[in-house]
């Protein structure tokens, strides 16, 4: 029997796991001001005595700062969003929206593919390599979405795909911003005029949807979304980026998949 060497059981275990964080979205690992991580820790200093934190005390505590209530950033997230989407009814041009996006925030990731193909994608956020490449679902989870869409005959060219954030969101989005995002993407919809929709994930779901169901329920059930004066039947399913974490949930997405396929085929 060959023993492996624990320098590379510990070497195997370390590339997994910065495969895992790779395909979940995290590329950088930071801190408030750049250190030393090889160097050991400063000692610790021995705490004052008494007399010494009397002197160094403040003669009062400074006030806390008033928490946000929720009225307060609804109003807030209505007033960032005030003309929006009158804004959006003046754009009746893909082109024109992807502008008016710009105009809102530099370099959004409009869209990939075929707007004319009749299958619309919509995700949920931009990930890193998105960022980079300026294209919605790049890197790992781009490449299992084109496995997926091979699966029942399509590809880029013969579908057309966004996000419901159109930027990369560092972080858990705002509550104005997804709201902004989806403002941008009803009016999306309106102008590709899609036959059918797949809907990648719970964010986009919920947002397209008006709902606080989660992705497991919602998947696999046809619902018609009204974008403008035009209903869209849309399917929701899993994130790609999901099913890298939980392969086992692939049979259900599969599912999903060839009930699109079935959708588009009869129309």
């Amino acid at each position: 029997m060959v023993e492996i060497p624990d320098s590379v059981m510990t070497r195997s275990a370390a590339l997994a796991t910065l495969s895992w964080w790779r395909d979940a979205g995290v590329d950088t690992l930071v801190d408030d001001d750049p250190r030393n991580w090889l160097a050991p820790p400063p000692a610790a200093k021995p705490p004052p005595d008494v007399t010494d934190r009397q002197a160094s005390a403040p003669a009062t505590a400074p006030p806390k700062p008033p928490r946000s209530s929720p009225a307060a950033a609804a109003r807030t997230a209505e007033i960032d969003l005030s003309g929006l989407t009158s804004t959006l009814a003046t754009c009746e041009t893909l082109e024109a929206l992807k502008e008016a996006a710009a105009a809102l925030r530099p370099r959004p990731i409009f869209a990939d593919g075929d707007p004319a193909s009749g299958v619309m994608i919509i995700g949920e956020t931009a990930a890193p390599d998105d960022d980079r490449t300026g294209r919605p679902f790049s890197g790992p989870a781009g490449a299992l979405l084109d496995r997926m869409l091979a699966a029942i005959g399509r590809d880029r060219s013969s579908t057309y795909i966004s996000n419901l954030m159109l930027w990369r969101s560092y972080g858990k989005a705002a509550p104005a911003d997804i709201a902004m995002g989806q403002a941008i993407l009803l009016r999306h919809i309106e102008l590709a005029r899609p036959r059918a929709l797949l809907l990648m994930g719970g964010e986009a779901a919920k947002a397209l949807l008006a709902t606080d169901t989660g992705i497991t329920r919602l998947r696999g059930n046809w619902v018609d979304i009204l974008a403008g004066s035009h209903p869209v039947p849309a399917l929701p399913t899993f994130n790609p980026a999901y099913l890298l974490r939980r392969p086992a949930d692939k049979r259900m997405a599969w599912a999903d998949l060839l009930a699109l396929k079935a959708k588009i085929d009869a129309d």
